[in-house]
């Protein structure tokens, strides 16, 4: 019990930590559901499983602020033999937003089993930030 307590702790302390700096050259695509300009920022998509589409290896989706009513599939993403942690793909909320201001809630009609998010036959996912609220069954379900 007091091994597990300490794994809490450390995963807790770790999750609060501010993201990596992103470098010049990475790509980052934007979601807004209510602005289709994303503030002026390209690409930008309304709908997160959108941006989670048209994502390639590497690249950062950047959530800005709103309640997405949307289940997520993140499948086939990374699952070559070639792909290394640079490949990595980060799902986050806009790290200028305070945290819960960006919050998935799946529509129940959509949730054949319940899930928020399901990620499937994917490697190098990182979701940050994102409160799932809603599902019926697992928030995140992930299968390899």
């Amino acid at each position: 019990m007091r091994n597990l307590l300490g794994f809490v702790a450390l995963f807790v302390g770790l999750s609060f930590l501010p993201p990596p700096a992103q470098s010049q050259q990475q790509t980052i695509l934007y979601v807004n559901q209510t602005d289709a300009t994303c503030g002026g920022v390209f690409p930008c998509f309304t709908t997160i499983q959108a941006a989670i589409n048209a994502v390639q290896a590497g690249a950062t989706i950047r959530i800005q602020a709103g309640t997405y009513r949307e289940r997520l599939t993140i499948e086939g993403k990374n699952n070559a033999g070639s792909m290394t942690e640079a490949s990595r793909i980060v799902i986050e909320m806009d790290p200028a937003l305070v945290p819960g201001s960006v919050v998935l809630r799946p529509p129940a009609a959509s949730c054949i089993n319940g899930q928020g998010i399901l990620i499937r036959r994917s490697k190098f996912i990182t979701l940050r930030g994102l409160t799932i609220s809603g599902a019926t069954g697992e928030q995140i379900l992930l299968f390899m």
